[in-house]
C-alpha cells in the first residue's frame, strides 16, 4: 500500500505542476480557493488508489459523513494542500495521502512536488527527503521554532508559547510543518479549529513515527479522523520528540486562554 500511495503522490505532483504557471481558480463556498491543479491532482490520485479496492475520501471528492463513520479502513486526501501557497508560488504546498484504520492513520505519505521531496511511512521508520533519494529520518535536536499557518498574524496563545518557551515563530501553511518538526527543524506548532480531518491525519502519521506527538488539545489525547465529530477538527499541538516534556505546560496555558 505504501508503494502505490507514493505513486499516488507523485502522480497528483505532475499534475501540479502543470497547472503551476497556467491554472484556473474558482471559489469554494466556505470562499477558499480551489484550482484546476487541486482538481486534476485529486483526479490523478482517485485513478491509482482505486487500485487498492479502499474506499477514498477526499478534500475535492468527499465521503459523506453518515459513510465515513462506518468505514473501518479508508484513504483520507488532501491533493493540494496550500493552495494560497500555490497561487504566491512559495513553492510550500504538498500532496497528503494517509490510509486510516479504526479512526488513526497507519500509513502517509506527504510530497512537495516544486522541491521534490517526499515524507512517507507504513509504520517501520520514517524516511524523507528528496524524493529521487529518500534517508531515514530519526529524532534529533529540534530547533527552537515554532511554525505557524495563520495569515492573519499570530494569535495571543501562540505569542504566548513563544515567550514562555523562548521560541521564534516562523510561518509554514501546509502540512509540510510536520515534516519541519519531525526532522527537527522547529519544536512545535499549534492547529486551529480550522483545520480539516484531510490536512492532519498524514503529517500526524509522519511525525509520530519520528517520536514526536500529536494531540487534540481538549481531549489532551491522539485525534481521530473518524469522521464522527465532523470534518472540521479541534485545535492540536504537534512536537517534536524533544518538546513532549512540555505539552502539560501547554495544555495548561491553553485552558488558560479558552476560561
Amino acid at each position: 500500500m505504501l508503494n502505490l500511495a507514493r505513486l499516488a503522490a507523485i502522480s497528483a505532483g505532475v499534475q501540479i505542476l502543470r497547472h503551476y504557471d497556467d491554472y484556473e481558480i474558482s471559489y469554494k463556498s466556505d470562499n477558499s480557493p480551489v484550482t484546476s491543479a487541486d482538481l486534476s491532482a485529486n483526479e490523478a490520485i482517485l485513478s491509482t488508489l482505486s487500485q487498492s479496492k479502499i474506499p477514498i475520501c477526499s478534500e475535492e471528492s468527499l465521503l459523506s459523513l453518515d459513510e465515513l463513520v462506518n468505514l473501518e479502513r479508508f484513504w483520507l486526501v488532501d491533493p493540494l494542500d496550500g493552495t494560497k501557497d500555490f497561487i504566491c508560488k512559495t513553492g510550500e504546498f504538498c500532496v497528503c495521502i494517509a490510509l486510516i484504520e479504526h479512526g488513526r492513520p497507519i500509513l502517509a505519505v506527504i510530497y512537495a512536488p516544486k522541491f521534490d521531496e517526499m515524507y512517507y511511512s507504513d509504520g517501520h521508520g520514517l524516511y524523507g527527503g528528496s524524493a529521487k533519494n529518500p534517508t531515514q529520518i530519526s529524532s534529533c535536536k529540534a530547533q527552537n521554532i515554532l511554525m505557524h499557518g495563520s495569515h492573519s498574524g499570530i494569535s495571543p496563545f501562540k505569542k504566548t508559547l513563544i515567550s514562555r518557551f523562548n521560541l521564534r515563530a516562523q510561518k509554514l501553511g501546509s502540512a509540510l510543518k510536520y515534516c519541519k518538526i519531525a526532522s527537527g527543524e522547529a519544536s512545535l506548532s499549534v492547529g486551529s479549529a480550522k483545520m480539516s480531518l484531510w490536512d492532519a491525519a498524514a503529517g500526524d502519521f509522519l511525525l509520530c513515527q519520528s517520536g514526536g506527538k500529536v494531540i487534540d488539545l481538549l481531549t489532551k489525547k491522539a485525534p481521530l479522523y473518524n469522521g464522527k465529530d465532523g470534518f472540521k477538527m479541534h485545535p492540536t499541538l504537534a512536537v517534536n520528540q524533544d518538546s513532549i516534556s512540555k505539552i502539560d505546560e501547554i495544555c495548561e496555558i491553553y485552558s488558560k486562554f479558552r476560561a
